[in-house]
């Protein structure tokens, strides 16, 4: 996760030690989305609103534009809030590190090795599918202009390709176009990549330290002397708050982003699935919106996994206590015992916007919601 922190540092998303924070850099990333890519979106779609798969394939980018553009500013807004909770994972895996169970020692590698795993799967996947949407209009243009003599109808990396000066009759133009739709592309996967990362990550943590707190629970029946057992109670009780008091702050951060985050997959992915059915013959908006579909159910699985996990690993605290021979302890023990079941009991998850919890039903229910709409808007369209 340290690699994570230092591109956060470098893109101004987290702050340096003994420097002032300053917004420039961070809100010149989200500037370049919201003017190259979302304001351009925007006016497309008002101006070829008969172009009914050309709009639709507008709005899906734009949705993904908002998802990005919210996905930076919740950063930002929270980002105190993140560093303390940051802080906190620290020192509890500076307090798992000090335990003498050689499982602890072992899950605390495995959550290291695990998530320098994810960050540079995520990396990989994120730049294979940005690296295709951007190089799949230049590519075929070039190939046709290679094979024919001619250059065809002249498009941008994106649909919504409306600029101040007409580019379509001029290839020189249409040049600068590409290179500026391809720097606003490498924003794009820039705040992706490492603010995602960062979530995942952030939540992939809390999720191991549960686990790490589940398998020193476990481990009390085999403290024969009543002081050492009561001293790893006290140790319990401390990271059991850190980590709660962790879950809480990514929860507090993402819930309105995981509101907009389903709501808009839902309608992303009814839209998708209309626009290949309606554009079957064009094969540069078939490649692009296969690619964006890969894109939004790969983020809203992620994301139900971990809620899963989460509630799972969290949840499962209460019945390790229990299992324990706490019956046999002595009342300051049976105290810190009931301390860890009573905090226990209040489940972390991830939620969308305070409505439900994130999970793999969210997961199954969002696809679901997006097939009926999907069939319903296709039956309105073959009516008219």
């Amino acid at each position: 996760m340290e690699s994570i922190i230092k591109l956060l540092k470098f893109c101004g998303f987290w702050g340096r030690p003994y420097q002032k924070f300053s917004l420039w850099q961070p809100l010149c990333h989200i500037a370049v989305l919201v003017v190259c890519l979302l304001a351009p979106g925007v006016i497309f779609i008002v101006r070829n609103s008969s172009n009914f798969a050309s709009a639709i394939s507008a709005a899906i980018e734009s949705m993904g534009f908002i998802n990005t553009i919210l996905l930076g500013t919740t950063m930002l807004y929270h980002r105190s809030a993140l560093e303390n909770a940051y802080g906190d994972i620290r020192i509890a895996l500076r307090i798992g590190k000090s335990s003498s169970i050689g499982d602890v020692q072992r899950n605390i590698e495995f959550l290291e090795k695990s998530t320098n795993f994810l960050f540079k799967g995520y990396t990989v996947f994120q730049s294979v599918v940005g690296t295709g949407y951007a190089l799949t209009i230049p590519s075929l243009t070039v190939v046709y202009y290679v094979q024919t003599g001619q250059w065809p109808p002249l498009h941008g990396i994106f649909e919504a390709d409306f600029f101040v000066f007409d580019f379509t009759t001029n290839v020189w133009l249409w040049v600068l176009v590409i290179a500026v739709g391809m720097f606003a592309m490498l924003c794009l996967i820039s705040v992706l990549v490492i603010v995602s990362s960062f979530n995942w990550s952030f939540l992939h943590y809390i999720i191991g330290l549960f686990k790490l707190v589940h398998i020193r629970i476990s481990r009390l029946n085999a403290f024969a002397n009543p002081q050492s057992r009561q001293m790893e109670l006290i140790e319990i009780v401390k990271l059991q708050e850190l980590v709660y008091r962790c879950a809480r702050t990514a929860e507090d951060t993402l819930n309105l982003f995981l509101l907009t985050q389903f709501g808009t997959c839902v309608v992303a992915i009814c839209l998708t699935m209309m626009t290949l059915t309606l554009a079957s013959n064009d094969q540069d908006l078939l490649i692009k919106m296969i690619l964006m579909l890969a894109y939004i159910l790969f983020n809203i699985f992620v994301y139900s996994m971990l809620g899963e996990e989460l509630i799972a690993t969290s949840t499962s605290l209460a019945e390790a206590a229990y299992g324990t021979q706490w019956y046999e302890w002595s009342i300051p023990e049976q105290r810190n015992i009931l301390f860890i079941v009573r905090r226990s009991q209040k489940t972390a998850a991830l939620t969308t916007g305070k409505f439900f919890a994130v999970n793999r039903s969210t997961f199954a229910a969002t696809l679901q919601a997006a097939y009926s709409n999907f069939t319903v808007l296709r039956q309105m369209v073959h009516s008219h």
